[in-house]
């Protein structure tokens, strides 16, 4: 598996399952594409963002070009696209560019989340 930065590693659909069941810490999955300005954008500001989060968070990509049947499991219809799971539960879905303090709040939610054994879902967009 290679990382995309120091943060962020770069998963396929042979390690996504591995990677991203069962983790003691929520992931952050980001869906992007190469090519896409606007998946550079977002990727960038959570890259900025993971160093506060690593002790409760995973942080890890995909990309969407090669992974097709997790966009249709996590229901991204368009890059870029945000899920953070936690045990296999969905926690937040986004598409787009998200504002750097709605990032920060999805992030302290999900840190929480690590901390806890709660078990309901601590924010989820309407889809």
């Amino acid at each position: 598996m290679k990382s995309v930065s120091h943060y962020i590693r770069e998963l396929t659909l042979s390690t996504f399952e591995s990677e991203a069941r069962d983790r003691d810490r929520p992931l952050v999955l980001l869906f992007s594409a190469a090519q896409c300005p606007a998946s550079r954008t977002l990727e960038r500001m959570v890259n900025e963002l993971a160093p506060a989060y690593e002790k409760h968070l995973h942080f890890a990509r995909v990309n969407a070009v090669e992974a097709a049947d997790l966009l249709r499991r996590y229901r991204i219809h368009s890059v870029p696209g945000l899920v953070v799971l936690h045990r296999e539960t969905v926690l937040y879905e986004a598409m787009g560019v998200l504002p750097r303090r709605e990032l920060e709040t999805i992030f302290d939610a999900a840190a929480r989340r690590s901390d806890s054994v709660v078990e309901a879902p601590v924010s989820q967009s309407e889809n």
